[in-house]
């Protein structure tokens, strides 16, 4: 009876030797690692696409075999051909040091501080404070004082401040004692210093090209680094502002000898609160001295990228006559301790000091009724209040409540309840000075990032008689490193715009049209209503599949690069990506790969409704910004004669701190056919960067 009892209640199993577990939210281990890289053969969209990948690492516990799966999906990509955005995966570490050079070899008298860091001395400062037209506020931008609340985003890491702060002393040290006749041409001490900063400068290049491109494309390696800062430097002279980015090692003044801690020792760490017997204080401290001495950062701690795969790039030391001007006792080891941290300098220029003053004026546009704002206040405060604005002048405010009032009206049901977009929201940066174009408004693009960040472009660029950017022109080459993997940390809000090499779009097409014949073959994909052309529908629904994600890509290309759809889908124009970094995230750049850099200033909304015509509601909003600080605007522009022969170097600054890896494998056709993301785990990761990629032929014993 009580076995019949029993029987009925216990849970119905499968004929089956073994247990089948389901976990709701879960995949099968058989779609794990593809639905992990997003390689699933049933989805109809294509695998391999050049648009940048976005991850949030809250969300998606990013870890190394995640990246992993990331760079090379399951469907066998031959290399990398993405640009990946992590949010917040900046990391560092504490305490981490590198091998000193042997005694003896010279190489303690290449750093300035032997035994102290640079960044605890007294007097310093993690950032001089400079005297910046943009500032880095993220304040209200309306000056009638309503109620706006501000920005939480942090504008600029402080985390690293202190090691930035070293390597913008390391070049502010040739101009002190000279900061009253920097303008002087006829002083000799001045033209001294200003030579040594530019070779201080060459000297810490990266790679001695400094990660430029030239205007036709290829890498500039041949040029010497002080020929091709001097270059960079003629090229500028003729503005009386202007900027550029490069690539630099590390300077000397930014490493400090050290010695390991016996504390910290593995054999035996010391408690100093128990007694000790002299003889063996003696034998403790003799033993501290002879533990070998290390290279630390200044400040204590180290830029890492915690699921960055490979290994890091060993940077061996410039030979003595490929420098410049060597120093004395210069580094005599093979190796550069450090040599894979590196940094993405901002380098500011001052030119055209000869001659007719070097600015024009120009009359500003009404603002309204806005009184003028100081030269020291943000961008983001000179913004006019573009809810109040319809065009250069300025209207009354009844008209302005009037309008106000009649958006919200509920019986107009053709106009104010149809759906429409409230705000519009432009990034402002710090564009390029194009004096060879006209003045020309486009409309820029909007994205939603998976964190909710509203990435834009601007979409007004100067000409000669427009002022996007007050005071600062930009004319800097395009960057990129051709020897090595790149992860770039911001340290403060920047707009990279990358350039899609050909070799990675034509890499995407091949493997998208192997994967779609695939697809087809297998009839995945098909609609369960068509039973009898399977195979034939399948491969239709795919292609139609493949041709609405390339005419996205297009139509998003287009957008940024400002041309028609028309011209991009030719092929003519390789396609480009504008990526907005924040302070603290990682981007990892493959190899090859070309981009630009901008300074983002702030961020400017637009009420579309106040903008927007009482007669077309949908008509397109009328843009208008504050271009000078008073009646009459200060706008940089180019000397026609009389300017200088070489500009000179007004500032350095840490933009972004860049991470060099080794080249990632390129895998052939057979090794693209045979890879199986399932065989990489947490073990097989590093194993498939060292002997780079995954075995052709596999033996099993």
């Amino acid at each position: 009876m009580f076995g019949r009892t029993v029987t009925p209640l216990k849970p119905s199993r499968r004929q089956t030797s073994h247990v089948w577990k389901y976990l709701e939210g879960c995949p099968l281990p058989e779609t794990l690692v593809d639905d992990i890289a997003g390689a699933n053969l049933r989805s109809s969209a294509p695998l391999f696409s050049t648009i940048p990948r976005y991850i949030v690492t809250a969300e998606s516990r990013l870890s190394k075999l995640f990246f992993h799966h990331a760079l090379y999906p399951a469907g066998g990509a031959r290399c990398p051909c993405r640009v990946v955005v992590v949010r917040g995966g900046r990391g560092v570490r504490v305490q981490s040091y590198a091998a000193a050079p042997a005694t003896g070899c010279g190489g303690e008298g290449v750093y300035q501080h032997k035994h102290r860091d640079p960044a605890r001395r007294s007097f310093f400062y993690a950032r001089p404070p400079t005297v910046d037209s943009f500032g880095g506020s993220h304040g209200p931008t309306s000056p009638d004082g309503e109620d706006v609340e501000a920005s939480r985003r942090v504008p600029v890491d402080g985390l690293l401040s202190s090691l930035c702060g070293v390597i913008e002393d390391h070049f502010t040290a040739p101009w002190k004692g000279c900061e009253g006749a920097v303008l002087d041409e006829s002083s000799a001490d001045c033209r001294i210093q200003r030579e040594k900063l530019r070779v201080a400068l060459a000297e810490v290049l990266s790679g001695g090209q400094g990660g430029l491109v030239t205007r036709e494309g290829n890498w500039a390696s041949d040029a010497s680094p002080l020929g091709l800062v001097e270059a960079l430097l003629k090229e500028r002279a003729p503005y009386q502002s202007s900027s550029f980015y490069v690539h630099a090692q590390l300077p000397p003044s930014a490493l400090f000898m050290g010695k390991v801690e016996v504390a910290t020792s593995p054999e035996r760490p010391r408690d100093s609160l128990l007694p000790q017997h002299p003889a063996q204080g003696i034998r403790e401290t003799r033993r501290s001295a002879e533990l070998p001495a290390v290279v630390r950062l200044a400040g204590g701690l180290e830029p890492v990228v915690h699921f960055a795969v490979g290994t890091p790039l060993s940077v061996r030391r410039p030979k003595a006559s490929q420098q410049a001007l060597p120093r004395e006792g210069s580094l005599a080891m093979d190796t550069l301790p450090f040599g894979h941290v590196q940094c993405l300098l901002h380098v500011r220029t001052r030119g055209a000091r000869h001659g007719a003053p070097s600015t024009s004026e120009m009359p500003s546009p009404a603002c309204g009724e806005n009184p003028p704002v100081s030269g020291n206040a943000p961008l983001n405060a000179r913004l006019c209040d573009i809810r109040s604005m319809t065009s250069n002048v300025s209207k009354p405010p009844s008209v302005v409540q009037h309008r106000a009032q009649n958006v919200i009206e509920p019986w107009k049901l053709g106009i104010s309840l149809d759906p429409k977009v409230p705000l519009i929201a432009r990034t402002v940066t710090e564009s390029r000075f194009t004096p060879s174009h006209g003045s020309k408004c486009s409309g820029g693009t909007i994205d939603i990032d998976n964190d909710g960040e509203v990435k834009c472009s601007l979409g007004v660029t100067a000409g000669p008689g427009d002022l996007t950017s007050p005071h600062v022109m930009q004319m800097g080459a395009l960057l990129g490193r051709d020897d090595c993997e790149t992860y770039l940390l911001p340290q403060r809000e920047l707009l990279l715009t990358f350039h899609v090499p050909e070799k990675a779009a034509a890499m995407c097409a091949a493997q998208n049209e192997e994967r779609l014949r695939r697809q087809a073959a297998l009839g995945y994909s098909a609609p369960s209503y068509a039973f009898a052309e399977g195979l034939r529908t399948s491969a239709r629904v795919l292609q139609g599949a493949q041709a609405n994600i390339r005419a996205a890509e297009v139509a998003s290309s287009a957008a940024v690069e400002g041309r028609s759809a028309a011209e991009v889908g030719s092929g003519a124009f390789p396609p480009k990506y504008e990526v907005r970094a924040l302070p603290g995230d990682a981007i990892f750049v493959p190899r090859g790969w070309q981009y630009s850099v901008e300074r983002i200033v702030g961020t400017a909304v637009m009420d579309v409704a106040r903008r927007a015509s009482p007669t077309s509601p949908y008509g397109a909003p009328r843009f208008s910004f504050r271009s000078g600080l008073h009646s009459k605007a200060t706008v940089p522009h180019q000397r026609g004669g009389g300017g200088c022969s070489i500009a000179d170097i007004v500032r350095v600054e840490v933009d972004a701190f860049v991470l060099c890896y080794k080249p990632y494998p390129v895998l052939t056709k057979e090794q693209a056919a045979t890879y199986v993301a399932a065989n990489y785990v947490q073990g097989g990761i590093d194993e498939f960067y060292e002997k780079g990629g995954n075995n052709v032929y596999h033996k099993y014993v």
